[in-house]
């Protein structure tokens, strides 16, 4: 078997975006950003398999404009861009032993550069380009096992391990060529390895349990162990309930462990815990009909030690990541789905979600109560023609300042054709059909950014 593929994207962007902190006559901006919001990608990506052993190689490039402003940067310069890379390399071998052993080893290299250019305006009024860039490298192994026992049990037991071993990250000025020295304080080198067991024991025809736990270990922060418990039960043939538990964790990231910049007003904080999740939800699935499938879930998150961006409480004027933070999650999902013999497929899903931060119970910034979304598909005369409709609402959310974010309706199409058989597929998306405003709050700034209005994307793929 052989694979081979690629793809090209490129896009102009919303032609102008207002951000109203950047309305000042006086400095000469308007606030609007004109032209630069430029958006252009390609892949390549190769797999050759060959009964048990699988290789995958792979390489994605992206450049885009960025009209924020960011970092201080002169509003509305086209000069403010990303270039990111990313190229890997994996093997996958599996193989069933005389034992009825099933094994399977897998193993990877990823290399990530990324580089942003930021035109900014110097004390002496000049303008010079302050560039990053970050080359990473890192290798992944797993290994893992499973087996059949006694008929009711299934026991699968592995490991992996993954180190970033390499780290390069500076930042310069590049039109005076002046160093301004490394992105991170030290030669940052990360390992972790994992662990797990897991049992799938088929306790009667009708009830399943499935029991897991990991070990996983850090070089930064030490070792974390997180259960995971499942209980399945199908009294009548089209019903379905499911209790579940789990446990899982984030680590903290290099940036927030070790970023610090000369001159900066942060400092690192090697000693970050990793933020943690407990999770319970209850699933009950049924199939009313043979072309309705309805679910419906009840869940509960409660999430500790979240990092956040804090002042140092001994200088106040530096700031540093510490695990400060704690949040609890609770909601309900439901979901309706329909398929036709004809080929009419739908889908209508709601979801509630109260999130609660820390012990006063605040409010969470863009964190909507309230999502719904449906979607229909309709064969045009035949499966290789469909048109297709998606509608989203999201309810008001507020952002970091406080201030809410309006709630909004959307609408997407999609149409579809494959007019040569299997080897062309020719697609035309339009987003935001009915060229709604809206605006989302930023991820981690104090201001909301507004959306793009309709656009259009015309998509060819080629099999040969």
């Amino acid at each position: 078997e052989v694979l081979l593929s690629g793809s090209l994207y490129g896009s102009s962007g919303n032609n102008n975006l207002y951000f109203s902190e950047f309305d000042n006559p006086a400095g000469g901006t308007d606030g609007h950003a004109r032209n630069i919001d430029a958006d252009h990608a390609g892949n390549l990506f190769g797999r050759v398999a060959y009964q048990g052993l699988s290789l995958t190689l792979g390489h994605a490039d992206r450049e885009k404009q960025i009209p924020s402003g960011r970092f201080n940067a002169i509003f509305a310069d086209p000069g403010v861009t990303n270039w990111e890379k990313r190229t890997y390399a994996s093997a996958e071998y599996s193989k069933t032993l005389d034992s009825n052993w099933e094994l399977l080893a897998r193993g990877s290299f990823d290399r990530y550069f990324y580089e942003g250019n930021i035109p900014m305006q110097s004390q002496l009024g000049e303008t010079v380009d302050y560039r990053t860039d970050i080359d990473a490298r890192w290798l992944r192994a797993e290994l893992q096992a499973s087996r059949a026992f006694a008929e009711r049990h299934r026991l699968s037991v592995g490991g992996e391990y993954n180190t970033l071993y390499d780290l390069n990250a500076h930042l310069f000025y590049e039109a005076q060529g002046y160093f301004l020295g490394d992105r991170y304080q030290t030669d940052v080198q990360v390992a972790s390895y994992g662990l797990y067991l897991q049992d799938e024991f088929r306790i009667t025809d009708r009830l399943l349990l499935n029991a897991g736990i990991r070990l996983d270990d850090y070089d930064s922060f030490g070792e974390t162990i997180n259960p995971r418990l499942g209980l399945i039960y199908s009294p009548w043939e089209k019903s379905t309930f499911k209790l579940l538990y789990g446990r899982a964790f984030r680590a903290p990231v290099l940036s927030e462990m070790f970023y610090q910049m000369p001159q900066d007003n942060r400092n690192i904080n090697p000693f970050l815990d990793p933020e943690k999740i407990t999770t319970y939800e209850v699933i009950w699935e049924q199939q009313v009909a043979a072309w309705l499938q309805t679910s419906l879930s009840v869940y509960r998150n409660e999430i500790s030690d979240i990092i956040e961006f804090s002042p140092n409480a001994d200088t106040i004027q530096t700031y540093y990541y510490v695990n400060m933070g704690e949040a609890t999650v609770q909601g309900v999902e439901a979901t309706l789905e329909l398929g036709t013999g004809q080929g009419v497929r739908g889908r209508v899903s709601y979801a509630y979600a109260d999130v609660e931060v820390g012990d006063n119970g605040l409010a969470a910034d863009n964190s909507p109560q309230h999502l719904l979304k449906g979607a229909m598909l309709v064969p045009l005369g035949s499966d290789r023609y469909t048109a297709a409709l998606e509608v989203q609402y999201v309810s008001s959310r507020y952002d970091k300042r406080g201030e809410e974010a309006g709630d909004y309706w959307i609408a997407n199409i999609n149409l579809f054709a494959q007019p040569l058989g299997d080897n062309l597929d020719l697609s035309l998306g339009i987003y935001n059909l009915f060229d709604e405003i809206y605006f989302d709050p930023a991820a981690s700034l104090p201001f909301q950014t507004e959306q793009d209005g309709r656009t259009a994307r015309l998509k060819l793929t080629y099999r040969f």
